[in-house]
């Protein structure tokens, strides 16, 4: 019988069970890697794990808490039980909001865009984050949140930047205070102006929506019809400012 080196060898027997050494290493490959379905490579987003309805992993629990570490930073921390034996990429994105279990605590909103490992186990991992309040009490240790949604608008830029340019201090803590207090306050202006159309439209059109137009400035030259609530409001936040009802203000 001929003698052959383990090379060899090892070759010869991979031909008679008709795998390749390249092709044997991508079925090993793809049956050690989880299957994700996140752009980012995690297998869920935070928000989706502590969802107490429809858990995105089961058998991997979170919490989330203070640090100790005050308003910004390394502000929050969250701590896993993974009861499976598999291990998972699990994503914070940018700008989702932590509402505290005590009202008296600020609200917390995610800068860091952290993705963390989490074998299974039980395991701690702190993640940056700024108060979206400018009076309230920094989160302590005891201090338990819950996912409340994403910010948007101008509080979504300042968490941004503060992430691209790595900038997580009291200086960019008070730019995040300044962008929060921006969109309450055209939020304010948008629910209001939105609430004075719709009771125009409503009482005055009784129906005939579509003798209702509204301006931008005054100008004739700026004039769209108006089709229902939702593209009131649509209207609005675009700046169209005046109501015409069968051509009465």
């Amino acid at each position: 019988m001929p003698r052959f080196g383990r090379g060899v060898l090892r070759r010869r027997l991979l031909r008679l069970a008709g795998v390749g050494p390249v092709c044997l290493l991508f079925v090993l490959a793809v049956s050690l890697v989880p299957g994700s379905a996140h752009a980012d490579g995690a297998d869920a987003t935070i928000d989706g794990v502590m969802d107490a309805q429809s858990p995105a992993l089961p058998g991997v629990t979170a919490s989330v808490s203070g640090s100790g570490g005050g308003w910004y930073g390394d502000s929050l921390q969250v701590t896993f039980e993974n009861t499976t034996n598999r291990t998972y990429r699990i994503s914070i994105p940018i700008g989702t909001r932590f509402k505290p279990a005590d009202e008296g605590v600020q609200t917390m909103l995610t800068a860091g865009n952290e993705t963390i490992v989490v074998p299974p186990g039980r395991s701690t991992v702190p993640f940056k984050a700024f108060c979206g309040e400018r009076h309230d009490a920094p989160p302590g240790t005891s201090d338990q949140f819950t996912p409340d949604g994403k910010v948007s608008g101008k509080t979504l830029d300042a968490l941004t930047s503060a992430n691209e340019a790595d900038q997580h201090d009291s200086g960019t803590q008070s730019e995040v205070w300044d962008a929060v207090d921006a969109d309450a306050e055209n939020d304010g202006r948008s629910d209001a102006g939105s609430a004075a159309v719709i009771g125009a439209v409503t009482g005055a059109a009784t129906g005939a929506a579509a003798a209702a137009v509204a301006r931008r400035g005054g100008g004739s030259g700026s004039i769209r019809p108006i089709s229902g609530d939702s593209a009131i409001k649509r209207l609005i936040a675009a700046g169209y400012d005046t109501v015409e009802i069968d051509g009465k203000t």
